[in-house]
């Protein structure tokens, strides 16, 4: 994901003749993927549009501020950002990834290029110049916290795994 690359799995199972397309349409998920048998893993790239980066650019010139919001995985959201210069360095460009703590308690900042599950503050010295990228359980939480929101907000530059209802907010 953090070249843009998504790995998706292939599965099938045979289900009885007898079950009529609204009975399929009835199962629960646990139900239809239980003793599925595996096929293989398809390996395809995220590319953007040639066009992208010379639009950011041009929107940035006019003081457009310019952000990803997609449905798509954190890191390939910060690959299509570091690519098109929405991360402002390019492949050089520092982010943060904020992810939300499991039970919901807040968020965990972490350095996506690094192998350290270390947390870190978004707030310190160190990282204050670091742009932002963020989950949508993060961006909930911070929805929920907006004196939070408003320490970073204007640093967020990428929002992902989010929903069309998130997107609206």
């Amino acid at each position: 994901a953090k070249d843009g690359y998504y790995t998706l799995g292939i599965a099938s199972k045979s289900l009885p003749q007898s079950l009529t397309t609204q009975q399929i349409a009835d199962m629960s998920r646990d139900s239809l993927e239980a003793g599925l048998g595996i096929c293989g893993l398809l390996l395809f790239r995220n590319e953007m549009k040639r066009d992208s980066p010379n639009a950011i650019r041009e929107l940035r010139k006019g003081s457009i501020r310019s952000v990803i919001c997609t449905g798509d995985n954190a890191l390939t959201g910060i690959s299509i950002g570091k690519q098109c210069h929405i991360i402002v360095g390019g492949d050089s460009g520092r982010v943060l990834l904020g992810e939300l703590v499991s039970g919901g308690q807040g968020i965990q900042w972490r350095d996506p290029d690094s192998d350290s599950p270390q947390p870190l503050d978004v707030h310190s010295a160190l990282y204050c110049d670091w742009q932002l990228a963020v989950t949508q359980g993060a961006w909930r939480y911070l929805h929920e916290h907006l004196s939070e929101l408003e320490e970073i907000w204007y640093r967020i530059v990428v929002f992902a795994r989010m929903k069309p209802e998130d997107k609206i907010n």
